[in-house]
């Protein structure tokens, strides 16, 4: 069974090697801001710890002595029992830090100490008893059906039929909610996942379809190069012998200088006229050949 220890926790004084004060004040601002429980552990660094175990509860403060001392009415489990008087962990102190809202004192914590003495000497145990309900409490049982035997003699509540009925409806409400909004949810999650495939499949075939043209384009100036090149191996087999050399030569060098035209353009010279690409001034520079009057003016 557990224990119900009245304590004292704290006296006004300068305490420790450091002579850390605690004031009436501090002690009349614990009481004004202790909201139970406050828990109790075992060391204060293990306290410190979201981990560390509880081993009872603080469920009140009160001064006493004109306000000199504080005490408190602490829960102990039977563990902690065991290891107070067992006189294994027969030491405590209170943490009293200062709230940031307001500047108060509050009681953050009980720690038993063990090797370690506290930092407040000759605190006292003032009173020990079972842990029961406090006096002046009302103990209320719940129950759907039935007679609660243990509760005879105390004040009870029992829900008839319709009460039941009524919870039993509201359940069943809260259960039907619960199926369509997971029903929604999972379709949700579904169309989220068909339109991400989908957009991974359109992000894919663009990135194809820029690939095609700029092969295309790269595959098609080879061509082009090759087309020139071509080209200007048939003009310069065409004037050859056919023109003076002096002006086959420059006829080929005005060729090459037009041969990456790829629109037509126009040539006239001693009245006449030559519109199109290079291979069409060759064509015309061997009509002139034939016939004796091909020249070409220097500007």
């Amino acid at each position: 069974m557990r224990t119900i220890r009245t304590l004292e926790l704290a006296k006004v004084g300068e305490w420790g090697m450091s002579s850390d004060p605690i004031t009436g004040q501090d002690l009349k601002e614990v009481v004004e801001t202790f909201t139970p429980r406050r828990p109790v552990g075992i060391g204060h660094e293990a306290m410190r710890r979201d981990d560390a175990p509880k081993y009872g509860n603080v469920w009140s403060v009160a001064l006493a002595d004109d306000g000199n001392t504080l005490t408190g009415e602490v829960e102990f489990t039977d563990s902690l029992d065991t290891l107070y008087t067992s006189g294994a962990y027969d030491g405590w102190s209170v943490s009293i830090p200062k709230r940031a809202k307001d500047g108060k004192a509050y009681l953050h914590h009980l720690a038993f100490l063990g090797a370690t003495p506290p930092k407040i000497p000759g605190l006292k145990e003032l009173e020990v008893k079972p842990f029961s309900y406090a006096d002046g409490d009302v103990k209320r049982s719940f129950q759907f059906s039935g007679n609660c035997i243990e509760c005879a003699g105390e004040e009870t509540k029992v829900m008839d039929e319709q009460e039941v009925k009524a919870l039993q409806e509201k359940l069943a409400a809260l259960e039907k909610e619960n199926a369509e909004l997971k029903a929604v949810n999972e379709k949700a999650a579904a169309d989220k996942k068909e339109l991400e495939e989908k957009l991974a499949a359109l992000e894919g075939n663009e990135k194809k379809e820029e690939a095609i043209p700029a092969e295309f384009a790269d595959r098609m100036q080879r061509l082009e190069k090759e087309a020139h090149a071509s080209r200007l191996a048939a003009f310069k087999a065409k004037i050859e012998g056919k023109v003076p050399a002096g002006i086959a030569s420059q006829a080929a060098a005005l060729a090459e200088r037009l041969s990456g035209r790829t629109d037509a353009f126009n040539f006239s010279d001693n009245g006449t006229n030559v519109q199109g690409t290079e291979l069409g001034i060759g064509r015309s520079f061997n009509a002139l050949a034939g016939t004796g009057k091909c020249w070409i003016k220097r500007f």
